[in-house]
């Protein structure tokens, strides 16, 4: 009989240590037009800077009950604020709109000194040109272009 109490008073202890505990909640933070999970989100509780957290590389989070408000922060993304009731399991993200997909750098090409050129011209005027042989080649017949191209760089490069 003693033994039934103590199972029933570790169990009721058990659930009183249980219910004293803070309950939590966890939650995605993903991006609005993707739907992929966005990961190193700066979360802040209650607009207090020492109380927040950050996702996972899954974009998953754990909120406890007791926050009112949450500010999801990320460099690439505006920032929200929301309310506890507004929350959904999903908490999506807007793109900003000044981040940049992709950069083109252009600059100018330094001039080649003229002693440099004229050893180029010489090299290229003194070149063996290929000589017309016996076969014959169907797809030279269908690179016209392309011969074309080659004496118009030979010409560029004797009057440059």
């Amino acid at each position: 009989m003693p033994n039934i109490l103590h199972k029933y008073a570790a169990a009721a202890a058990m659930t009183l240590y249980c219910a004293g505990a803070p309950a939590q909640q966890s939650y995605v933070v993903a991006d609005m037009e993707t739907g992929t999970p966005i990961k190193d989100v700066t979360i802040v509780f209650d607009n207090i800077d020492s109380c927040r957290t950050k996702t996972e590389y899954t974009g998953v989070f754990v909120c406890p009950d007791s926050v009112k408000t949450l500010t999801f922060k990320h460099s690439r993304y505006e920032t929200r604020t929301m309310n506890r009731p507004e929350l959904t399991d999903t908490i999506e993200l807007l793109p900003g709109m000044n981040r940049l997909n992709e950069v083109v750098v252009k600059g100018k090409a330094r001039k080649i000194s003229p002693v440099v050129m004229n050893s180029i011209k010489e090299a290229a005027l003194t070149a063996p040109r290929q000589t017309a042989t016996v076969t014959f080649d169907f797809v030279d017949l269908l690179t016209w272009k392309k011969r074309k191209k080659t004496k118009k760089r030979i010409k560029a490069i004797e009057n440059y």
